[in-house]
C-alpha cells in the first residue's frame, strides 16, 4: 500500500515513505459505507507524471 486515507479531502502527494515515487500507473481501490448503510467498493487507476 502506498497512500491510504479516510478523508476524501486528502489526496496522494506522489511520495512513498517521504520520497518522490517513479512516473507510472497506480491502481486504486475505495471501500466506502453511505449513510444509509450500503456499501461498496470502486476502483481505478491513477497516472503518476513528473
Amino acid at each position: 500500500m502506498v497512500f491510504e486515507s479516510d478523508n476524501q479531502n486528502i489526496g496522494w502527494d506522489g511520495t512513498f515513505k517521504n520520497r518522490n515515487e517513479n512516473p507510472g500507473v497506480f491502481t486504486w481501490v475505495v471501500h466506502y459505507t453511505l449513510a444509509d448503510g450500503k456499501n461498496g467498493y470502486i476502483k481505478g487507476n491513477t497516472t503518476l507524471i513528473r
